[in-house]
């Protein structure tokens, strides 16, 4: 099983993505990194995985809207009843041309969602070992 990466923030939209092996190791660096104190709320979750994904139906609705606005009624009924089964398949195709587009032009994605987020009040218990750890370091 793969080790998840620990981040943690004071901000629970954007978490820091230094990678903590653990879950306490994400508590007590940031509360040290933040000089948090008794009662403020820390963030901690595992670091997940940006996956863009690209919409067929989207995708066919924009050609549709685009062949009605260029040749009128005549373009009405293209790629109507387009099967679920095909709009899948174009979703796949569509999303792995993408992110090669995207990874080769721009790079992978330097952020990614958090999973298991947590909330977690700072109590003195974890403020000292906090502090304990920073004089031992």
């Amino acid at each position: 099983m793969e080790e998840k990466e620990w981040c943690y923030g004071t901000d629970e939209e954007i978490l820091n993505g230094d990678g903590c092996e653990s879950r306490e190791e994400a508590i007590l660096t940031c509360i040290r990194e933040n000089d948090c104190e008794v009662g403020d709320l820390v963030h901690v979750g595992t670091k997940g995985e940006f996956k863009p994904r690209v919409s067929a139906s989207m995708v066919i609705d924009q050609i549709q809207e685009n062949a009605f606005e260029r040749c009128g009624d005549s373009a009405d009924d293209y790629l109507h009843g387009v099967s679920k089964e095909a709009k899948e398949r174009l979703s796949i195709a569509l999303t792995k041309v993408f992110t090669e587009w995207a990874n080769e032009e721009y790079g992978a994605p330097h952020f990614w969602p958090i999973d298991n987020c947590e909330n977690i009040e700072v109590t003195q218990d974890l403020l000292n070992k906090a502090l304990n750890e920073k004089a031992g370091a």
